[in-house]
């Protein structure tokens, strides 16, 4: 079974997916899409209901995958990497003191802020209280043209 345009997906069998959809998203209008799933063995896509949070809890799964980790504090540290044409920003905070991060944008073109940490257009404050993981995630507007961004991140233990 496949999706409506807005559709989620859920395989219900354990094991490693390739998925592939081919998506046309352009001035809001419906359109046909497809969408490919490879595996050993015989599989069914099949509706399920909106995860929320989806895209903070994806991109906690990879960015526990990238390896490039940024020491903070004694057992603290930070991630920031790029993928699916998303930015992410990913702190884990395993000290006993609350961490707050506030990152500023400059030259943020064809990218825009995801929630629930934006402050402004060019803002985010990530708090982190100690034993737990925040992320934040920029999205690219148009993955047909050009997108940059730079950043600048202050960092403060309270």
């Amino acid at each position: 079974m496949f999706p409506s345009k807005n559709g989620k997906l859920q395989l219900t069998e354990p094991g490693d997916y390739i998925i592939r959809a081919k998506v046309k998203w352009r001035h809001g209008q419906k359109e046909k899409f497809t969408l490919s799933a490879y595996s050993p063995f015989e599989i069914a896509l099949k509706h399920t209901k909106p995860v929320k949070d989806f895209l903070s809890k994806y991109f906690t799964y990879i960015a526990r995958q990238n390896e490039t980790k940024h020491a903070l504090a004694d057992r603290s540290f930070y991630v920031v990497g790029n993928y699916g044409g998303h930015v992410y920003a990913s702190v884990e905070n395993w000290d006993h003191k609350q961490i707050t991060v506030d990152i500023d944008f400059t030259n943020l073109e064809n990218m825009k802020l995801g929630k629930p940490f934006k402050e402004t257009d060019t803002q985010l404050k990530i708090t982190v209280p100690p034993g737990s993981q925040r992320i934040a995630y920029c999205k690219v507007i148009d993955s047909t043209i050009q997108w940059n961004y730079q950043w600048n991140a202050k960092f403060n233990e309270e």
